[in-house]
């Protein structure tokens, strides 16, 4: 190669090198300017970034990091992070587990800032390693300060809702949307039988087997949205009664609006429910003779409906109580102008019922008694309400009261519903003696003309019996007859009015030895119809004696004397028990009553057959009245040729038992 083509070489070789060069140098540029975003980007991130070296100590931080706590670079790069922390066994564990290979991810822990108040934090770190040395920390820190105090207040109002379900009066029940339930509180306890610990997480356990269709159907429209108010439901409770119910339903929502469960509010109306039926038996009684009573019954129905109830919190601290939107219409006070006191609310109470509203307070705040308090208030239109208010004390650490937490329900309807029924009652009872003092004094006249007539019959008879002719014999004998029917009649009167007038006193009474005291007495009856009587083991119960016998006595009487000709009286006395009551029954083998006459053989001068069978149709209507007397009822179970079974009962008490005798 000769010297020109020696520097053309040289040339391109010295251009060759110029634009690698200049490549080079735009590739250092280009590194330069992404690791200046990249640091801009680390510097400048919202996440709080920091390094630690194997001493612990903060060899690097970003300004998110500073911002977090509120240091200079000054004040936290070069200091060990344990300066940093508020909880020096959390740092300890950090680096522990950092320097054992582990990686953390959202480690929660508190960090102190320059100004004193602790930050909550997360904390995600691993560490860089070189040739298996601990170079420095790679720590991301996220503030969520503001969670935790969001957490905080969130527990706090499930504290205050806890106490308010708690101190309700009224049973509150929670389920999931598949059934299980997640609240059950006090009043639900001692209403249902069912302790809290019995019941969560499990269905509803008081679902009767005929009422599982009827409860889908509400739990599946309650799940759409559609919330029952104050629907009347039976249920039972755990020993098996039931229990007859108003319930109103609400759902409950997650915070995306989706229905997660249903909250039930019962009231219990099964009181209502016994009086209602008590005051159809009086109405029975009475044949439905007397209107008056009957509007009395539906008014006493409406005005029973039950009320719906308010919240409300004292802070007695600082003297302010605040009261729910229910409250303010309880009390006819427009929203915002209860002066939010306990004093502004002893003045809203009727005058003639501040003091002891007052005392309640003060009671139940110095001797921690019981705050159940009923009061009237005057509305704005000059209306008289009545409220039922309960509450419950809470306490300090030192023990003082704090706070008291109650709920309010309106009892106008049942206060004005116990006033009209006690002008009913008093009607009835003036209307009840008026009939007694007739029907006692009429027995009583009507004696005297009967005994004269029976006497000159008789003297007819003996004078002139065969001396006349045959008719006038006969017309004699219809004389005594009738008369001794009527005697009868009259007798049966007087022992139904006595019974109206003076109910015997209740003493302990063996009905094994009063039977045997009955039996004596119809043992001319008995024999005479070849009957065979036969009682099983009987109580000792708290009844009239006298009155118990006489239905025993009128029992065994028609069971003997109504029997089928060809066939021997059979009768069986016997008892069972319930929770509450005795049940006695008197079995027979006679001629039976047909399903339609089985509440008119209680009424009073009701027979169903006629001169073949003596009677006077007194003596089952008054059984049943002494049995009523008694707190119990009567009843008969028959089919017309197939026997009957009577049986009536005792409210319970303490009783002996004896062995299956025959009479």
């Amino acid at each position: 190669m000769d010297g020109g083509e020696g520097c053309l070489h040289l040339i391109d070789s010295l251009t060759n090198a110029q634009d690698r060069i200049a490549a080079l140098e735009r590739q250092m540029a280009e590194l330069r300017e992404r690791e200046q975003q990249l640091s801009d980007f680390i510097e400048n991130a919202s996440v709080g970034l920091h390094w630690v070296d194997k001493d612990g100590r903060v060899v690097w931080a970003n300004q998110a990091e500073l911002d977090l706590g509120g240091y200079t670079r000054e004040e936290y790069i070069g200091h060990h992070i344990a300066e940093f922390h508020a909880d020096e066994h959390i740092i300890k564990d950090i680096l522990r587990r950092l320097t054992a290979h582990e990686t953390l991810h959202d480690y929660e822990a508190r960090l102190k800032a320059k100004d004193g108040s602790i930050r909550h934090v997360q904390i995600s770190s691993n560490v860089r390693w070189e040739n298996g040395e601990f170079i420095h920390t790679r720590c991301f820190t996220r503030d969520n300060t503001e969670r935790k105090r969001a957490e905080l207040e969130l527990h706090e109002a499930n504290e205050v809702l806890r106490a308010i379900v708690e101190s309700s009066p009224l049973p509150i029940a929670a389920i999931t949307s598949d059934g299980n339930i997640t609240l059950w509180n006090a009043a639900a306890e001692d209403l249902f039988g069912w302790t809290a610990p019995e019941v969560l997480g499990k269905p509803l356990p008081f679902i009767p087997e005929d009422k599982v269709g009827e409860h889908r159907a509400f739990r599946a429209r309650d799940l759409q949205g559609a919330a029952l108010a104050g629907v009347e439901i039976c249920r039972r409770r755990k020993d098996g009664s039931p229990v007859h119910l108003l319930v109103s339903t609400a759902p409950m929502r997650s915070t995306r609006g989706q229905i997660t469960g249903i909250v039930s509010v019962y009231l219990d109306i099964t009181e209502r429910k016994r009086a209602e039926i008590q005051l159809r038996r009086k109405a029975e009684e009475l044949q439905r003779s007397e209107t008056a009573l009957k509007e009395s019954e539906e008014r006493l129905r409406l005005a029973l409906e039950a009320g719906k109830i308010g919240a409300w919190d004292w802070d007695r601290i600082h003297n302010r109580v605040e009261w729910s939107p229910r409250v303010y219409e309880l009390h006819g006070v427009a929203p915002g102008a209860f002066g939010g006191t306990v004093e502004e609310f002893v003045k809203i109470v009727h005058p003639d019922d501040q003091q002891r509203v007052a005392e309640a307070i003060r009671n139940a705040l110095e001797d921690q008694a019981p705050y159940n308090v009923e009061f009237r208030v005057i509305h704005s239109t000059g209306q008289v309400n009545w409220i039922a208010t309960t509450a419950r004390v809470l306490y300090d650490e030192q023990g003082r009261p704090a706070r008291m937490l109650g709920t309010s329900m309106d009892l106008t309807d049942r206060k004005r519903a116990e006033e009209n029924l006690q002008q009913v009652n008093r009607a009835l009872m003036r209307s009840n003696a008026d009939l007694e003092r007739f029907a006692f004094a009429a027995s009583h006249d009507m004696q005297e003309p009967l005994r004269m007539i029976m006497s000159y019959s008789q003297l007819l008879e003996r004078r002139y019996k065969g001396k006349l002719d045959e008719q006038a014999d006969v017309f004699l004998g219809y004389i005594q007859s009738g008369t001794r029917r009527m005697n009868s009649l009259i007798e049966g009167l007087l022992s139904y009015s006595q019974i109206l007038h003076a109910p015997a006193e209740q003493i302990s009474v063996d009905c094994n030895a009063l039977l045997e005291e009955v039996l004596e007495n119809c043992r001319t009856l008995i024999d005479e119809h070849g009957a065979a009587v036969t009682y099983r083991s009987l109580p000792t119960v708290l009844a009239a004696g006298s009155q118990l016998g006489q239905v025993f006595q009128n029992l065994i009487a028609n069971a003997v004397k109504y029997h089928k000709p060809e066939q021997a009286p059979q009768v069986l006395i016997d008892a069972a028990q319930t929770a509450d009551d005795w049940i006695f029954s008197v079995q027979d083998n006679g001629i039976g009553i047909a399903p339609e006459y089985h509440k008119q053989i209680f009424v009073i001068f009701k027979r169903l057959h006629g001169r073949e069978f003596a009677g006077t149709g007194i003596g089952l209507s008054l059984c049943q009245r002494i049995v009523e007397g008694f707190g119990g009822r009567i009843w008969v179970e028959s089919q017309e040729g197939a026997g009957s079974t009577f049986h009536f009962t005792v409210p319970k008490h303490q009783c002996h038992t004896a062995t299956t005798t025959s009479a």
